[in-house]
């Protein structure tokens, strides 16, 4: 029976041993998401969907207001739509005294809507027990609880990983594809087919409106805060028309009453190229990343 216990022990302590091995050598390729749980507190930040965490580009930021400190902590749709989850996770990512900042925050007609029967009641929040919502540190490297709870694929890929795929230490969403005319064309088709499904499945959420509302206004006590519409294709741009064809005027009501600036990007999006109907190309992102920070020198 000793012996038993022993070969369990040492067989335990070989596995957990592993384990962490694995654990440690998780980077940007390993997932999109879990740099963002190990890096340490921001005074910066880059906020909204998948659109913000591929299409925005603080080292162009950083670089064109003259900061080193402007951090993307954007996930997607799913994951960070505006609720209590996705503030919480970003109140325990900035610095506590962090001050002078700029928050840069991605909107569109998605991220204040909701798929329930009742839109407004955050219980209904697909998001609320993802990552964001818990009460671990989200910024601890290695991040074991993140890579226990919410890491979704094989340990044994952490180690080999060829993904297209690559989170970098700033926190964009680097996505390197090489698609043709014709393939992007379906892509844009393809998404905006599964966003038709959602326009019918969603509804605009009064609560998750005034959640934007809440962020804006907490991260305002730390800095300035700017609103953007990221282009999309117009495809895209005329489902969000008819989803909520009054979510401008929307968005511009909030962003008077906090006193911020809000930008709609979306009337130039023919001069942009796109991965598919949501996510600009990464050269194109570089470009559309100038464009907001001029923009927010202009406001100076």
């Amino acid at each position: 029976m000793k012996g038993f216990l022993l070969k369990l022990v040492s067989f335990s302590i070989a596995v957990a041993w592993s384990v962490g091995f694995i654990f440690w050598q998780a980077d940007g390729r390993s997932d999109s998401f879990y740099l963002r749980f190990t890096t340490p507190k921001q005074n910066s930040l880059i906020l909204g969907s998948s659109r913000s965490a591929q299409g925005l580009q603080p080292q162009v930021f950083n670089q064109v207001l003259f900061r080193n400190d402007i951090y993307n902590y954007s996930f997607t749709v799913g994951r960070s739509p505006f609720g209590p989850a996705y503030l919480k996770g970003i109140k325990k990512k900035l610095m506590s005294g962090a001050h002078d900042g700029i928050y840069i925050i991605g909107v569109d007609p998605w991220l204040i809507s909701n798929t329930s029967e009742d839109p407004n009641n955050v219980e209904e929040f697909g998001e609320k027990d993802w990552f964001l919502g818990s009460s671990f540190s989200v910024c601890q490297k290695p991040n074991f609880p993140y890579l226990i709870k919410d890491y979704d694929d094989m340990y044994v890929k952490i180690l080999i990983n060829n993904s297209l795929v690559f989170l970098h230490d700033d926190g964009w969403l680097e996505v390197k594809v090489k698609n043709t005319e014709d393939q992007v064309r379906e892509k844009i088709d393809k998404t905006v087919k599964n966003y038709t499904i959602r326009a019918l499945e969603n509804s605009y959420s009064k609560t998750r409106m005034e959640y934007l509302g809440k962020t804006i206004e907490f991260l305002k006590q730390h800095g300035k805060v700017y609103l953007i519409r990221l282009p999309i294709p117009s495809k895209m741009k005329d489902l969000e028309d008819h989803f909520m064809p009054d979510f401008n005027l929307k968005i511009d009501s909030l962003a008077r009453k906090n006193d911020c600036n809000y930008l709609d990007l979306t009337k130039s999006s023919e001069n942009f190229k796109f991965n598919d109907g949501s996510h600009l190309t990464p050269v194109s992102g570089k470009e559309v990343s100038k464009i907001i920070a001029n923009w927010i020198n202009s406001l100076k």
